[in-house]
């Protein structure tokens, strides 16, 4: 619900201006990344000198990821005024704000936008974060505060292979590929870093005057970076228990220091709950389809038997698609292997 106003200086020769706003569609991971245009605004020019000022407004009534940029007219012909063509790491998108660039409308190429985040009119910054000091925690290699929860090399896997332990703490991390020692997987290699640990050393991080912690996640996962979490009701058995967790709060919240855990849903592990479930019911709605088109399906153990039943035209349904099954050459039943879909990663 504001209007945002734009603004662009040019010499002069430039004959009109058009802002182009575009709104990002988001999904998933973020890996589309598909804009499409909502809006041309035709800017009123402002001659100062040498140099003109094209201005307008536009009002987001709708919270998102948008992109803009600008359509110019010089002489007949129609150019672009875009973001620059800094990378930014960690993003699709080219530009990082600022000094733009200009491109010719009629080259193919990948338009660099302009981003505007909208959020809610309600949205307010907590008063504390204003305050906020963070100290930043990577758990499995900030202190090992109890072994007994420590990865075992042979019985704890990632990826379908052993993890590796360092014994000593101050080894350099695994490098895969390296000629280190190690083996060709990488994020499977641990110190022994947990929730004990950090609960050790609350006193050294309020000494330094941080009053929020920020974990990376700590939730169940096999890498030593939990990113691809599998069940984020539980913490972590190599960091501790739910309730070590909840021990970490109190503690922390003698000393003035808010605990703010990381999370990562869209790098959910293939193996997640929350991925399997999915998986499930994609194959139950994928049953209950099958059912409403004709046969009848019981699934043990990865094993559906099938039995046609003749539809009035003569024909028979399985799996959704019909087929011409005469009576004399028609089987009672028969059994076919399924399997639940693979989750993805």
């Amino acid at each position: 619900g504001s209007d945002v106003g734009f603004f662009l200086v040019a010499l002069r020769g430039v004959t009109a201006v058009s802002l182009i706003v575009e709104k990002r569609r988001l999904e998933g991971p973020q890996e589309t990344l598909d804009y499409s245009e909502i809006a041309r605004v035709p800017l009123k020019a402002q001659k100062d000198g040498a140099r003109a000022g094209w201005f307008g407004n536009y009002r987001f009534d709708e919270i998102g990821v948008y992109g803009y940029y600008f359509v110019v007219e010089i002489a007949g012909k129609t150019y672009l005024y875009e973001n620059n063509r800094d990378r930014i790491y960690w993003t699709r998108e080219a530009g990082s704000g600022g000094l733009g660039r200009v491109e010719d409308a009629t080259r193919r190429h990948t338009i660099r936008r302009y981003r505007q985040t909208v959020y809610r009119d309600d949205y307010r910054v907590p008063e504390w974060a204003k305050d906020a000091v963070y100290y930043y925690i990577f758990p499995e290699r900030f202190r090992n505060g109890d072994s007994s929860n420590d990865p075992r090399p042979g019985v704890d896997k990632y990826r379908d292979a052993t993890v590796e332990l360092h014994r000593n703490w101050l080894e350099k991390p695994y490098l895969p590929h390296s000629g280190d020692g190690s083996d060709e997987v990488y994020g499977n290699d641990f110190f022994g870093g947990d929730i004990a640990g950090i609960i050790d050393k609350l006193d050294y991080i309020a000494d330094l005057g941080a009053n929020t912690l920020y974990i990376t996640p700590l939730f169940r996962a096999a890498s030593n970076h939990k990113y691809d979490t599998a069940d984020y009701k539980n913490i972590d058995p190599h960091f501790g228990t739910n309730e070590d967790f909840v021990h970490l709060t109190k503690e922390a919240a003698k000393r003035g220091i808010r605990v703010i855990p990381d999370t990562s849903p869209a790098a959910t592990r293939s193996t997640s709950i929350a991925t399997i479930t999915m998986a499930m019911s994609r194959a139950a709605r994928a049953r209950s389809r099958a059912r409403r088109s004709g046969p009848t399906r019981r699934t043990l153990t990865g094993t559906a038997s099938i039995r046609r039943k003749r539809s009035p035209t003569g024909s028979t349904a399985a799996g959704g698609a019909h087929r011409t099954c005469p009576r004399r050459t028609r089987r009672r039943s028969r059994s076919a292997t399924t399997h639940l879909p693979r989750p993805t990663r």
